[in-house]
């Protein structure tokens, strides 16, 4: 994969471009043999052109694309976002606005609304690499998992989906 500018190869729109402030960047590359080891990308407006490469990068899968918290950062998986904090709360501590936030996600013109087992969870606050805009997610804990996340706090993710 190249970091130069040629003609982008693909209409991937991916968000607003951190240089130029215009919805106008978008993915028109990805390297990897069959795992993602890099995205390239392209502004069309101030003509921004940059590789992120995130081979060895730790990476979380999120079951669908087109979440809500996902639409308010203008993101669309895959993307990078660097792991800021772990929060532990139980299910019944979580307030109804939140779950809404955090679990809606839409199939074609449906809302839909992801399923959160009634348990104590951990929330992962994210920060996108690009934007530098902040997202949630909601995972079951466990100590492997706690223990995990804690130590990965401050590390890249390459946030993924499907």
């Amino acid at each position: 994969m190249s970091n130069n500018k040629s003609d982008p190869k693909s209409p991937g729109e991916y968000g607003i471009c951190p240089h130029c402030n215009k919805k106008k960047l978008r993915i028109i590359d990805q390297a990897g043999d069959g795992e993602i080891t890099s995205i390239r990308l392209y502004c069309d407006a101030c003509e921004w052109d940059e590789v992120l490469e995130f081979a060895g990068t730790k990476k979380i899968k999120f079951s669908h694309a087109d979440y809500e918290k996902f639409r308010r950062i203008d993101q669309k998986p895959p993307f990078i976002a660097r792991l800021l904090q772990v929060f532990i709360i139980d299910y019944k501590d979580l307030s109804g606005h939140f779950k809404v936030y955090d679990t809606t996600y839409y199939v074609e013109q449906e809302t839909k609304y992801y399923n959160l087992p009634k348990r104590q969870l951990l929330v992962l606050l994210f920060e996108e690499k690009v934007t530098n805009l902040l997202f949630t997610t909601i995972r079951t804990a466990n100590p492997e998992k706690l223990e995990y996340y804690e130590r990965a706090q401050g590390d890249d993710f390459l946030v993924l989906a499907g």
